[in-house]
Formats: structure tokens, sequence, C-alpha cells
């Protein structure tokens, strides 16, 4: 059974106007999801990039069967079979693919709503995956060296860490730091709606 979730309805335009931006339709190419949740945005993006095959995967197996529910529902070709992908194991992700061989890896709210080990796996497994020029974007709310804006996002913050104190927005000086350690850079940082940004790291 399908997963609905308002915010990824919401902002589903917006990233693919990012996307538009920075992959070429027009070009064959592999893009990996990690932490595809309810399946919405790969089920979106693919409509747009029809010559690009996406790979969803997740770490949930309630997840991955909402994947697999819209999967039957679009009948897109290209969005391949979820796949069980756990950031901070590597044997889940170097069992399923050949280093370097991937052209897109996309994140989207996973960051600041998992312990910090993740994000470093996530830095781990695009350092593993990715091509040269290759690209990690991830999307979510973030703090810019250091100051987190607005008041929204310092509450949301303060929220988030009172559910969990492993979790919490992060810094771009961080993100930037473990992309060095795996090989890649820093390139934009793109404002997006409700305080969310989309933020570009490519593979050296």
């Amino acid at each position: 059974m399908t997963k609905f979730c308002g915010a990824s309805d919401r902002n589903k335009d917006h990233i693919l106007d990012v996307l538009k931006n920075q992959l070429d339709a027009n070009q064959n190419g592999f893009a990996l999801e990690i932490s595809s949740g309810t399946g919405q945005h790969i089920v979106h993006f693919a409509q747009y990039f029809t010559k690009w095959k996406w790979q969803p995967s997740d770490v949930d197996q309630h997840y991955t069967n909402s994947v697999k529910a819209y999967l039957e529902e679009t009948k897109l070709e290209n969005i391949l079979s979820p796949v069980f992908l756990d950031v901070t194991d590597n044997s889940t992700w170097n069992n399923i693919f050949t280093k370097q061989s991937i052209d897109l890896m996309f994140n989207s709210n996973m960051i600041h709503i998992t312990p910090i080990e993740c994000t470093y796996g996530l830095f781990k497994v695009a350092g593993d995956l990715l091509k040269s020029k290759g690209k990690l974007i991830t999307y979510g709310p973030y703090s810019i060296d250091g100051v987190l804006q607005p008041q929204s996002n310092i509450n949301f913050d303060k929220n988030l860490k009172s559910n969990n104190a492993a979790w919490g927005v992060r810094d771009t000086r961080l993100l930037a730091e473990h992309a060095t350690k795996n090989d890649m850079k820093l390139i934009e940082i793109i404002d997006l709606p409700s305080n969310n940004k989309c933020i570009v790291f490519v593979k050296n």
C-alpha cells in the first residue's frame, strides 16, 4: 500500500527544478536515492528524467513496500525495484553496486532525523559509488557556517533534539568537511521554500 507524505508532495516540484538545473535530461544516467521514504519523490523525478534509471533504497521495509506499491500503480519502467541500504553498513551497498558507477545520489530529509553516523555514512556511500563529476544532492534544513535561521528552524532543531538527542539540524561546515574526506566538494547551496535548502556536492 502506498504511503503519502504531504511535505514530499509540496516540495517535489521545487526539488525537481533543482535537478533540472543540475542534470541533463537528454543524457542517459543512473541515480540512486538514499532513504526513499514513501517513494513520492523518485516517482516524480523519474517521470521527467525518462532516460535515467532510478534506484530507490531504504532501511525500512515499510517504506520499500510503499515504493513498490507506487511502481505497481505508475508502471514506470525506468525505476528499479527498491533495495535495502543502510548507510552505516558498507556491505549493504558494496554487495549491490560497483564502485564509481553512479551519476547522481539524492537524499531528502534524512540528515536531521538520524544520528550523525548516518550523515557520515551518506558521504561514505557517495565517495564509494559516485563517478568522477557525479553529484550528491541533499535536501532539508541546514545551518550555514554555524548560523541557523530563521526562528522557526531554531525551534524545529530544539524540538528534534527534545525527541532524540542524536538528531538535529546539521551545519554546512560539517557536511563540507565530510565531503572533502570522501573526495568530494560542496559546490552550491540553493534556497528553497519553507526554509529548506538543496546542497550540491560533486565528486572530484
